[in-house]
């Protein structure tokens, strides 16, 4: 066998009983291809097919590659065949995406026998992809007759390029990786993208798209016999393209400057000059060191997370808040950048919000008393739950995710580390202050740190909107009629040749899979919705409201309750927004009992207590948006299944037992007034906000 198991792994929390299985990493000795397995139990099977994609430009190489791949390949040369093929073997469709070190091609599937006929099509697309000058002018640039400049990749970041988020970010990684493949903008700069060709990116291809560059991530209960020898005429035309395995130098090797203490105003056009943002990074441990990233990431918990937090306390939660929201994160490079981001930060303001942040941590360096180590070992103690949810529930993405970031800067055996990350979160629980104490002084007080503040400026999106016609204008003046009609007949023929059709007898080829071959989750329903009869749906029928009850194999509960709101008026539909943030952040009677329960309490037994909670309107909503089913608002609990009676009483204690406070409302409304832009929902929450001064 071609095939050679290099390492293996499995969880702790399969060991007692979770859903990971054992994972097997696999090379290829002929070609260097690298397949990770692990048959995760359900009906889905899951394939990542991911590419180290180093780039030191900022044409966005990686990025318009990925598109292009779609178009066609050597064996399957037609535009969405991927897609029809895909529709035919029982999956949604392809996609993918471009990260800083990576690119990624996802393809989900029930069952097996789909994504086995599939994979072979789309792994040729991956490395032998038609990359034709056709579908580089629709895909990626062209010039309308018009002499305006389009096509997909180019619209994405134009639309993109000029945020606040894009353009801080990009600042960001220019001071914290100069000169490094890390500060590249890999979607492409507008600017290099008009200069891009067709030929820049069939040499980017041939020079990353190969096998031994190539990780195929494959999770679900696929037959590994069955893989290997779907692959194996897959190999035999690898081998003929690319010979023997060579050993290039991997990518990201290249090292990591020091950093070195700076700050940078950005500025970004836009017409509301109220709020910017503050970011401020620091140089984190190397990629192999989990412990350490595991403590920082979960030190910003404590300082950044909940109304309890030191930072919010500071800046958010208090009579003249800097800024609404803090969120803090850790890339994985191989020399991770630890980075936290303060936004909707009142202009007039944001100078303050950086010099705030360490007087806040630089009092707790002089006073480590003021350091509350109970509350820091129950946010441990979440993690671990959230730990096992993830890989209850989205085993798929975590190993995914994993296997990505050791393909790209590890040894294949440190999958084994990442799958038992409980095992040193139980170590960090037990940290005492002066632990954290000392990654708080030498990770982030005492370390070389960058700042860059994102300033709107009405200015400058006058001047750019300015500038921009005026090269439209000169572009058009320098192509004239001819150059433009040209262009539109170079357009009309690019989008002819991508138009031809996948031939009927290639998608009749592939036989249709057997559904019944679908291995699907064991699921024990009961309700007293509708006509059930059995034991336990008679047992419900006499409760005063609907229940549907789905047992499945887990180790949690999750409880979901669903209101209409069919019958509010329109006046207090708009409060829906400040409910549901008000839910979680008020004083509660507690079920059972009518004993009145401090927020700082509520917040301290749901850290020890619960999985995770959550109120919105509709379904998967974001603020001020409500996503499907919005007629609805839903209150989502999620606790261990040996505390459903908790979970129960929790439920009835918010959907009941909240206690609305003045102080509170108004806090909360000043948050929300910065975070809204819709002038109808601005004014109502800034209503609120002056009627409980």
């Amino acid at each position: 066998m071609v095939f050679r198991c290099i390492a293996e792994a499995s969880s702790k929390s399969q060991q007692n009983g979770g859903p990971v299985p054992n994972v097997c990493v696999y090379r290829c000795s002929v070609t260097g291809l690298t397949v990770v397995m692990s048959p995760i139990q359900g009906p889905l099977v899951n394939g990542v097919f991911a590419l180290a994609t180093e780039s030191n430009r900022d044409d966005g190489c990686p990025h318009t590659l990925e598109h292009l791949i779609f178009l066609g390949s050597e064996d399957y040369p037609y535009k969405g065949i991927l897609d029809e093929l895909a529709n035919r073997n029982m999956s949604q469709g392809t996609n993918a995406w471009t990260a800083t070190d990576h690119t990624a091609y996802t393809l989900t599937t029930a069952g097996s026998e789909g994504f086995l006929a599939l994979l072979p099509v789309y792994l040729d697309h991956i490395l032998f992809p038609t990359i034709t000058d056709a579908g580089f002018v629709t895909e990626v640039h062209h010039i309308t007759e018009s002499g305006q400049n389009a096509g997909v990749v180019y619209c994405e970041m134009q639309a993109r390029e000029n945020t606040c988020a894009s353009r801080t970010s990009l600042a960001l990684h220019r001071l914290c990786y100069p000169k490094h493949g890390y500060s590249s903008e890999t979607g492409g700069l507008l600017h290099d993208i008009r200069e891009l060709t067709a030929d820049t990116i069939r040499q980017y291809h041939s020079q990353h798209y190969r096998p031994e560059n190539l990780c195929l991530i494959i999770t679900g209960m696929v037959n590994r016999e069955e893989l290997f020898t779907v692959l194996t005429p897959f190999i035999d035309k690898v081998c003929r393209k690319f010979g023997a395995v060579t050993s290039p130098e991997r990518s990201w090797r290249q090292s990591v400057p020091p950093l070195q203490t700076t700050e940078q105003v950005v500025y970004f056009p836009t017409d509301d000059e109220s709020v910017g943002t503050v970011t401020v990074a620091w140089t984190g441990p190397k990629w192999g060191n989990l412990k350490q990233k595991l403590a920082l990431t979960l030190l910003w918990r404590y300082l950044s997370e909940s109304p309890l937090a030191p930072l919010q306390k500071a800046l958010i939660e208090c009579d003249e808040p800097l800024c609404a929201n803090i969120d803090a994160g850790l890339n994985e490079f191989s020399t991770t950048l630890l980075h936290v981001s303060f936004t909707d930060a009142n202009t007039e303001t944001v100078d303050q919000v950086a010099p705030r942040m360490f007087e806040v941590l630089k009092s707790i360096q002089r006073d480590p008393t003021t350091f509350d180590i109970e509350r820091m070992r129950r946010l441990v103690g979440k993690s671990i739950r959230e730990f096992y949810v993830t890989l209850e529930e989205q085993a798929h993405e975590f190993l995914a995710g994993k296997s990505i970031e050791v393909f790209l800067y590890g040894d294949a055996s440190d999958i084994s580390s990442e799958l038992q990350a409980d095992s040193l979160l139980l170590e960090l629980q037990a940290a005492t202050t002066n632990f954290w104490i000392s990654i708080l002084n030498d990770s982030i007080i005492d370390a070389p740190h960058v700042t860059v503040i994102g300033r709107p400026s009405s200015g400058l999106s006058v001047d750019m909107d300015r500038f921009e016609c005026k090269r439209i204008e000169e572009q058009i003046s320098l192509l004239g009629p001819s150059g433009l009609a040209s262009c539109g007949a170079k357009l009309a023929l690019a989008e002819q040749a991508n138009a031809v059709p996948s031939p009927v007898s290639l998608l009749e080829s592939f036989i249709v899979p057997d559904i019944s071959k679908v291995e699907l989750v064991p699921l024990v329903s009961a309700s007293n919705v509708g006509f059930e009869t059995s034991h336990l749906s008679k047992q419900l029928s006499s409760l005063p409201f609907s229940l549907i009850c789905d047992s499945i194999p887990t180790r949690f509960v999750e409880l979901t309750t669903i209101c209409s709101t069919e019958t509010l008026p329109l006046e207090q539909r708009f409060l829906l927004e400040l409910y549901a943030e008000l839910i979680f952040e008020s004083d509660v009677r507690l079920f059972p009992g009518n004993n009145v329960i401090a927020l700082h309490d509520v917040i301290t037994m749901l850290d020890q207590q619960a999985v995770s909670w959550v109120a919105h309107t509709g379904s998967s909503s974001s603020p001020f948006s409500c996503g499907s089913f919005s007629q609805s608002f839903q209150l989502g609990l999620k606790f261990p299944e040996t505390t459903y009676t908790t979970a129960v009483n929790w439920m009835r204690t918010f959907m009941t037992g909240v206690v609305f406070n003045p102080d509170r409302i108004r806090i909360v409304c000043t948050r929300l007034h910065r975070h809204e832009k819709s002038q109808t929902f601005f004014t109502w929450i800034s209503v609120l906000g002056y009627f409980f001064v």
